[in-house]
């Protein structure tokens, strides 16, 4: 299923596909690396969830967070994802 995943990114243009694998699953770790995956070590998993998820619908942090100096570089918004999850 992976496979047909990648394919149909390479066909729609895009420029990566990304996935999350548990750092002790060295099977899978294994198997996505010899189908020519990089598997990032630095990078981590950042979740908002439960009561921090909801202090934004509340809007309780949004303006603490947001007013800070925080910028980013973001070349083309394919760069840049969220995934949405209930």
């Amino acid at each position: 299923m992976l496979a047909a995943v990648a394919r149909q990114a390479a066909l729609l243009g895009m420029g990566r596909v990304e996935w999350c694998v548990l750092d002790w699953n060295v099977n899978a770790i294994k198997f996505y690396e010899e189908m020519g995956a990089e598997v990032l070590p630095m990078w981590r998993i950042c979740r908002l969830a439960g009561p921090a998820l909801q202090a934004y619908r509340l809007q309780l942090h949004y303006k603490e967070v947001f007013s800070s100096s925080i910028s980013f570089h973001c070349p083309s918004t394919s760069d840049f994802k969220f995934l949405f999850s209930t």
